[in-house]
């Protein structure tokens, strides 16, 4: 964190081995942490899913766990 002082020390989701805890990054002077395409690729990935169940005929199993009142309610007025 000292090395770049005053700059905002900034980075991306991530290693591949893992992410590190928040708590460590900040530790390092992190002041942002830039997700990429992860919630990007959670929400295809919940999509695949939900359409491996629809084939299988199992439209239970392909219903959203997440109700659109949920999602409504954290997007602004």
């Amino acid at each position: 964190g000292k090395a770049v002082a005053p700059k905002p020390l900034n980075v991306v989701f991530g290693p591949a081995s893992g992410p590190v805890p928040l708590s460590q990054l900040a530790e390092a002077g992190v002041r942002r942490v830039s997700m990429g395409g992860v919630l990007y690729r959670a929400a295809m990935a919940g999509a695949i899913e939900a359409a491996k169940e629809l084939t299988k005929g199992n439209i239970p199993g392909a219903t959203p766990k997440l109700a659109s009142s949920a999602i409504a309610a954290l997007l602004p007025q």
